[in-house]
């Protein structure tokens, strides 16, 4: 666990953390996130969002990062992973 991961609250959340940069990036996964996410105990930190989801998840995030970025407001996204249905909120950080 890295110093960042153990003064950060979001890394005691039990709810999926993913945050990604403005170029598309993943820049923090908190545990939660990649115990579902990453079933081979990788860290997704530095790679493309385009590449962290599959199929119409993938499509999904994708679709709904580039909402954000051109609006500059929140948006909610629904993706299925794994069986498992999710809700999420993509958000621009200022």
């Amino acid at each position: 666990m890295s110093s960042a991961e153990e003064i950060s609250l979001l890394g005691h959340l039990d709810t999926p953390i993913l945050v990604g940069d403005p170029e598309g990036h993943v820049v923090y996964a908190n545990p939660s996130f990649r115990r579902r996410f990453c079933p081979s105990g990788g860290d997704p930190t530095g790679t493309a969002l385009a590449n962290v989801f599959g199929g119409g998840a993938r499509e999904a995030v994708l679709k709904v990062t580039a909402e954000v970025l051109q609006r500059g407001q929140a948006a909610r996204l629904q993706i299925r992973e794994g069986g498992v249905g999710y809700v999420g909120l993509a958000s621009p950080i200022e």
